[in-house]
């Protein structure tokens, strides 16, 4: 509310239309204009289905939360790692070609967690862009510190003797994972407008998308990645303390909005593939195997809800990625992150002036 509040008192020139101006001085980079290069556009679309608001300025208030699962699965039984992770808040400006977010850990939360279940270091950054007919996204993850989540395989009754989790503060996971993905229907489906940015779904309408992904997981400890008391159940990764994979999908899938009452949405959107899996492994002693390529399962899904009335919007989405793919003999990795992401904001006609007048392509 405070963030409506101080824009209702901006100036009447701030939420003019942005005119064209030919007093700037152009500036060129091998003999190219920045200013047409960076110039945003409205796209062709259909006006029926999408409302297109890309000379306006865009501020939102935003928290999200970031959760992972690693699961080694054998043929009796599986051991579930999980992060003490932390949520954040932050804001979001967006115009033109421009989008920054800034984020910082909500202070102090998981902090009463941490006795039960460990300390978790976290680090996370993407990229992205979601353009008309292409989408592209990449993104860093790591966590260092996990905890067992499923404690009963080392006891029947481990929390009648125990108050916390059983807790790896040496096993370190990183993900980096990078998708392409085409659009069919780009005309009257906008994807900016699901993500909550510089559109609007007028009518629902769906997508077909093909694309690839690629994926890089490391899983790595100080000690084997099983405890002890069930390396009999794990016996071919039994002393395994490093795994690395390299994972390549291409994936097919379908994503639609329902738009409801004109301003309210839901965004549905599954993208299921199969991958190549390059992976090695390290044991206690040392010694690396390169495992065989195997064939495995990757995909994604997301479920996005809100409002947009052309000003003011909202919404809440959560995200999955999985993955799946083979270790030693029998015995499978599976791996799931997931996003959740809370927005509120406005956006509207924005002229800029000062120094962002002389930005190129504003």
């Amino acid at each position: 509310m405070g963030l409506m509040v101080a824009l209702a008192g901006l100036p009447a020139s701030a939420f003019a239309q942005s005119e064209p101006d030919t007093t700037r001085k152009e500036i060129k980079v091998l003999g190219i204009s920045l200013d047409t290069l960076l110039k945003v556009r409205p796209p062709k679309v259909d006006t029926n289905y999408i409302a297109s608001y890309y000379s306006h300025l865009h501020l939102r208030l935003l928290a999200q939360g970031h959760d992972y699962f690693l699961q080694l699965i054998g043929k009796q039984d599986h051991l579930t790692y999980k992060p003490n992770g932390a949520s954040s808040f932050g804001v979001g400006v967006s115009y033109s070609w421009l989008s920054v977010e800034l984020t910082t850990k909500v202070p102090y939360a998981n902090q009463n967690l941490q006795a039960s279940r460990g300390k978790t270091k976290q680090f996370g950054t993407s990229l992205s862009y979601n353009g008309r007919r292409v989408w592209f996204n990449t993104s860093y993850q790591s966590y260092r510190g996990l905890y067992l989540n499923n404690p009963e395989i080392l006891e029947k009754d481990w929390f009648t003797t125990h108050f916390e989790y059983p807790q790896r503060p040496d096993l370190v996971s990183r993900t980096w994972y990078s998708s392409l993905y085409y659009c069919f229907n780009h005309r009257q489906f906008s994807n900016p407008a699901s993500l909550m940015q510089r559109e609007r779904q007028k009518k629902s309408a769906g997508s077909f998308l093909v694309g690839a992904t690629l994926i890089y997981t490391q899983i790595k400890g100080d000690s084997s990645l099983f405890p002890r008391v069930v390396r009999p159940l794990f016996p071919t990764d039994a002393d395994l303390i490093d795994y690395r994979s390299f994972s390549y999908s291409l994936n097919a899938g379908y994503i639609r909005t329902f738009v409801f009452r004109n301003y309210f949405f839901t965004t549905l959107l599954v993208r299921p593939g199969v991958s190549l899996h390059n992976a090695t492994s390290v044991s206690a002693g040392a010694e690396t195997h390169s495992l065989p390529i195997r064939v495995g399962l990757q995909g994604d899904s997301r479920i996005t809800v809100g409002y947009n009335n052309g000003r003011y919007f909202a919404g809440a989405s959560y995200a999955v990625v999985f993955l799946s793919g083979n270790l030693e003999g029998a015995n499978i990795l599976r791996s799931y992150n997931t996003d959740i992401r809370l927005v509120i904001g406005m956006h509207f006609p924005f002229k800029p002036k000062g120094l962002l007048h002389k930005l190129p392509g504003f």
